[in-house]
């Protein structure tokens, strides 16, 4: 985790202990789960963003975002 993290983007860390959402080791960064494409505006609000390991960012990243919009918003909701 970067030490430049606001407010906000801490408490998404907290909310998911510090934890990838997919594969639950430690996260380093935030994705977003409609992708920046589809939300040029407001693609970095609270509840579009989950913490993700770099592995997993990469793979997200790799396989397509849009592609897991549906997964990482039903994991979400179990966070809720």
């Amino acid at each position: 985790m970067s030490s430049e993290w606001t407010a906000d983007e801490l408490k998404i860390f907290d909310l998911y202990g510090g934890k990838c959402i997919l594969c639950k080791r430690k996260a380093v960064t935030l994705h977003e789960i409609i992708p920046k494409s589809k939300l040029p505006k407001t693609w970095n609000t609270f509840g579009n963003r989950v913490p993700i390991c770099a592995d997993c960012h990469r793979k997200i990243h790799d396989s397509g975002a849009g592609n897991f919009v549906s997964i990482l918003r039903d994991l979400q909701r179990c966070h809720e």
